[in-house]
């Protein structure tokens, strides 16, 4: 199986900045957000999914694979997309910087 490259590696990391501009302070009370890195910076699921929606679904699953605990950007450019699908849907992966939540009842993340 092929790699995906450094290229389209950048392609994905390129995303952040679609992702960024679209961080709020507050949202819905309980509502899903995705925490976008270290910062503490948070997006409605709603703006995750627009985001990701004209790309291919493993691009997100590759996104949070890179630099996020356990696999680098560099780690993530050599692995097929069987391998990306495979090691983020493997139960060991703990993301540590980006990740899925809901924020609390006044709409602040916790």
């Amino acid at each position: 199986m092929d790699a995906i490259g450094k290229l389209v590696m950048n392609r994905i990391l390129d995303v952040t900045s679609e992702l960024e501009a679209c961080v709020r302070d507050r949202f819905e009370p309980h509502e899903g957000v995705f925490r976008l890195n270290d910062s503490g910076e948070y997006v409605s699921e709603n703006d995750w999914l627009n985001v990701w929606e004209s790309r291919p679904t493993w691009w997100q699953k590759a996104w949070m694979l890179a630099g996020n605990g356990q696999y680098t950007a560099s780690d993530v450019a050599v692995m097929s997309i069987a391998e990306i699908e495979h090691a983020y849907d493997d139960p060991s992966f703990e993301p540590e910087y980006a990740y899925y939540t809901e924020v609390d009842g006044r709409g602040l993340p916790e």
